[in-house]
């Protein structure tokens, strides 16, 4: 319900299994079957897990209904970055190490490929500039040669990257979602107490994501930031700090359009979703009414923008 309450109409639930095992699958489309999900949910499915089990649950590639589907095989590769564990070239602030990978090369690999054979859309975590790199060796190591269809593979978070990685996601038809709150609540830190203002200035990356034709979305992971869509789109636009009012590399912020699409077209796209995402005919009622329209509001506004009603599928799942 908080969900619809942010006017969020559909979420990707990004370690699907993670907790109780495959299961978690069953437990939302009961959920759902007792009482109607106020969201539509897509799920990322937790690859440790192995396909196999998947397959024995009944949950394959793009099962499901209009409420709960499975798309994603979730692979995670490095830990947090406001929590020291991400993984990075250099060293941290203060101290001797830059974090490490979850597993080897190949064992990334192994997990990345059984996914591909299963016919699941990759989805990897990777914040620290290392495990951005890491991660990208993977997506190529196991999509050579590979004919796949447009599956939309994708990089979750993509923290701290170099302009060659953009490039290099291109290549491979990976796109990335940022975690965009982060220049927000932790831009200060990340610059002064943990990485230091050159690499800092990296974070959230989604002008140079743009440039290299690559379609972002921007993400809440929720509950590490709590989900305000539009915060979310305020921070790609102005980049500024909530410790102290600077901008964060203003040379990343990017335009009120772009920064609109990235947290609902783009978003859509990216869950395969293509049903929604606009509003346009032939496509789901699924939409927010709000208190002004961003699209006409300043950006610097757009925080205190309140959610009236959303619907969907034309119902109501949340009215102020």
């Amino acid at each position: 319900q908080g969900a619809a309450a942010a006017g969020v109409t559909s979420v990707r639930e990004a370690a699907t299994g993670a907790v109780i095992g495959t299961g978690e699958v069953g437990l939302l489309h009961q959920l759902n079957a007792a009482h109607p999900l106020p969201v539509r949910v897509s799920t990322a499915q937790w690859g440790l897990l192995g396909n196999d089990a998947w397959k024995e649950a009944g949950v394959t590639p793009f099962a499901g209904d209009d409420m709960v589907r499975a798309v994603a095989w979730k692979v995670v590769t490095d830990g947090s970055n406001q929590g020291r564990s991400g993984y990075f070239e250099q060293p941290y602030l203060n101290e001797d190490t830059g974090g490490h990978a979850n597993m080897t090369p190949e064992k990334l690999v192994e997990l990345m490929t059984e996914g591909l054979d299963a016919g699941w859309q990759l989805m990897v975590h990777a914040n620290g500039d290392a495990a951005v790199e890491f991660a990208l060796e993977g997506y190529e190591a196991a999509l050579a040669g590979r004919e796949t269809a447009d599956l939309r593979h994708r990089m979750e978070h993509v923290s701290f990257a170099f302009d060659q990685n953009f490039a290099r996601m291109a290549k491979a038809g990976v796109s990335p979602s940022f975690l965009m709150n982060h220049v927000y609540f932790w831009g200060r830190v990340f610059r002064d107490n943990i990485l230091g203002p050159e690499r800092a200035d990296r974070l959230d990356r989604v002008a140079t994501a743009l440039k290299h034709g690559l379609r972002p979305s921007l993400h809440s992971d929720f509950n590490v930031t709590k989900m305000q869509p539009l915060l979310s789109a305020q921070t790609a636009v102005l980049r500024v700090m909530r410790d102290n009012g600077e901008v964060l590399n203003a040379a990343e912020c990017v335009s009120a359009d772009e920064a609109l699409t990235a947290i609902t077209s783009n978003a859509a796209w990216q869950i395969h979703a293509d049903d929604r995402g606009t509003l346009e005919v032939g496509k789901r009622a699924d939409y927010t009414i709000l208190s002004e329209n961003p699209w006409t509001a300043a950006p610097d506004s757009w925080h205190a923008i309140t959610v009236r009603e959303t619907r969907v599928g034309g119902e109501v799942t949340f009215s102020s």
